[in-house]
């Protein structure tokens, strides 16, 4: 049988199957052909605890995990730190070396730096005794080793990383010890919409996939987000509900932090609180710009300068975000959560319509200038972005392709008679509906 091609996902898989010394051969053979790549070498130091060799395990865990950080893979650094840093023989070194790289102020940081890509290569086959393996890949480590130390005053720039860099090293060092490690299997369910956005993540190492299921119980995969990627931000401002699913796709490395950890530092370091709503809101914010069909007329260049002039607002489950015959509030963007549309008929409320993420809102009142023909009420904690009247019209002075991106989704809902309140949005007798 000819001999397994390597990948640093199929070496994650042999671990967590209970295979360290298949891992080994395969890790082994990476570091023969590429002595740079420090993924294979802290694979191949998780293999050897898992083949009992303690030692060796401990020796190249703490000389790995700072070189994954070196060649530009932060949060897999943070990643092993936290889950292998104690075996290392000191979590809070590890994260603190890494904080130096990565934090603000770093000279070494750039807005881009080139990814490393592994270098084909097959695993070692059965030529190599099993008795063998162990000491020829600690043969390799050690070059790896070599190589790491010897590099080590060549400067070479890093890419930022999300939330992180912006912050100084101790609120760095502070906010990566909120994370929790977790390994996922393919398939496995990380979180499923609709469930309560109670934490945050972050991918140390594999891929995952998030994926939405519209109301007729279809699934759209919305984005692959591998090692690096956040997904779950928007319960940094808001404990609303999960706008989509998110699964693995491999064996996956997730960093988990419970908002209430995060609460809890950001009480603590003030900077911190700042750099998490921010990002939050810029995360927010640039999913709407690649989804939000409000926004689609709009030039490209032109959608996040838009979005800038949005507000944005959380509503708890119950509350009434506009109501029916008041004047209208503006324009309204559902990100995450979900409204339902009411209207006062023959004496009794009726539910019209419900609205789920993406959806937009109060387009009606807002182009025709009357009051609200319906109520809006959250059905869930639900988080909006939104641009009152008076700023809507300032910024269609600048931006006129808004106003058209408006005019398509209350034309739309005229066509397929199916507005928000199951009538035509646009009635010829002037009636207002929302």
């Amino acid at each position: 049988m000819a001999p397994a091609p390597c990948h640093h996902s199929e070496i994650r898989r042999l671990i967590r199957e209970g295979q360290p010394l298949a891992g080994l051969r395969m890790a082994g053979a990476m570091l023969a052909a590429d002595p740079g790549d420090a993924m294979a070498w802290f694979l191949g130091a998780v293999c050897l605890a898992g083949l009992g060799d303690d030692e060796g395990a401990a020796t190249n865990l703490k000389n790995a995990i700072p070189a994954l950080a070196r060649i530009g893979q932060p949060l897999a650094a943070i990643g092993a730190a936290l889950e292998w840093g104690d075996r290392a023989g000191d979590r809070s070194r590890l994260l603190t070396a890494i904080a130096r790289l990565y934090a603000a102020g770093s000279d070494r940081l750039a807005e881009t730096a080139p990814p490393k890509i592994p270098v084909a290569v097959a695993s070692w086959d059965t030529a190599i005794a099993d008795v063998d393996v162990v000491d020829k890949a600690k043969e390799q480590m050690a070059v790896a080793w070599g190589q790491d130390m010897a590099s080590r005053d060549i400067v070479q720039p890093l890419p930022r990383v999300l939330l992180f860099s912006s912050l100084d090293a101790d609120a760095f060092t502070a906010l990566a010890g909120c994370f929790t490690p977790r390994w996922v299997s393919p398939g496995e369910r990380i979180l499923s919409q609709g469930d309560d956005g109670d934490a945050m993540y972050a991918v140390a190492q594999g891929v995952v996939e998030v994926t939405r299921t519209d109301r007729s119980g279809n699934e759209t995969r919305l984005a692959l987000v591998g090692a690096g990627g956040f997904f779950g931000e928007m319960a940094i401002l808001s404990r609303v509900p999960r706008a989509a699913g998110v699964s693995a796709v491999e064996h996956t490395l997730v960093l988990r932090s419970d908002v209430a950890v995060l609460e809890e530092l950001a009480g603590r370091m003030p900077r911190v609180a700042d750099e998490l709503v921010a990002f939050g809101r810029a995360r927010m914010l640039d999913n709407l710009v690649r989804t939000s069909p409000v926004l689609r007329p709009l030039p490209p260049a032109q959608r996040a300068r838009v979005l800038e002039r949005f507000a944005s607002d959380w509503f708890a489950a119950g509350s009434t975000i506009l109501e029916e015959g008041a004047p209208g509030k503006g324009l309204f963007l559902l990100v995450s959560g979900r409204v339902s549309v009411r209207r006062m008929m023959d004496g009794q409320v009726t539910q019209v319509a419900r609205l789920a993420p993406g959806d937009v809102f109060g387009e009606i009142s807002l182009l025709q200038r009357r009051p609200s023909g319906a109520a809006v009420v959250a059905d869930e904690n639900a988080a909006v972005l939104h641009l009152d009247a008076e700023a809507f019209h300032g910024v269609i002075d600048e931006f006129p392709a808004l106003l058209k991106g408006v005019y398509d989704i209350a034309l739309e809902r005229e066509r397929k008679n199916n507005s928000i309140l199951g009538q035509p949005a646009l009635a010829e007798d002037g009636q207002t509906l929302i």
